[in-house]
C-alpha cells in the first residue's frame, strides 16, 4: 500500500513539473503582433511613422496586383512569388517605410497567406492583414 502511495506522489510530481515547464516556455515564447483592421487609432500611428501603404490582392493561384492606396493607382500585377518580390523590391528600398496590406480573395486559403507573412518577416517587410 504504500509503494502505491509513494508512485502515485511521484506520478503527480512529474505533472507538475510537466506542466510548470509548458507554462514557462509558451510564456516565453515570441509573439507576432499584427494590426487589425479595426484599430483605427493605431492605423493613423502606422501611417504617420510610415511612408506609403500599399494593398497587395492575391488569389488561389497566386496572382498578385498591388495598389498605392493613397494615389489609388494599380503599381504592379505579378504571376508569381519571384515575380511579387521583384515588383515590390523597388517599393521596399525607399527612405520610407511601406506597409503592405495582404489581402486574399477568391480562393485563396489560409496557407498562402501565412507563407506571405512568413516572406514579410524574412525580407523585412511591415505587412498587416486585412
Amino acid at each position: 500500500m504504500r509503494g502505491d502511495r509513494s508512485d502515485l506522489l511521484v506520478f503527480i510530481d512529474l505533472g507538475f513539473i510537466l506542466l510548470v515547464r509548458f507554462l514557462l516556455v509558451s510564456d516565453t515564447s515570441q509573439k507576432e503582433n499584427v494590426a487589425l483592421p479595426s484599430d483605427k487609432e493605431e492605423e493613423q500611428q502606422n501611417q504617420t511613422q510610415t511612408g506609403v501603404t500599399y494593398e497587395v490582392q492575391f488569389n488561389a493561384n497566386l496572382d498578385f496586383l498591388v495598389l498605392n492606396l493613397r494615389e489609388q493607382v494599380v503599381i504592379c500585377f505579378a504571376s508569381g512569388v519571384e515575380e511579387f518580390t521583384s515588383c515590390i523590391s523597388p517599393l521596399t528600398e525607399s527612405a520610407s517605410q511601406p506597409v503592405f496590406v495582404l489581402s486574399p480573395y477568391g480562393r485563396a486559403n489560409v496557407q498562402q497567406l501565412v507563407s506571405l507573412l512568413d516572406l514579410c518577416k524574412r525580407s523585412e517587410w511591415r505587412c498587416t492583414v486585412n
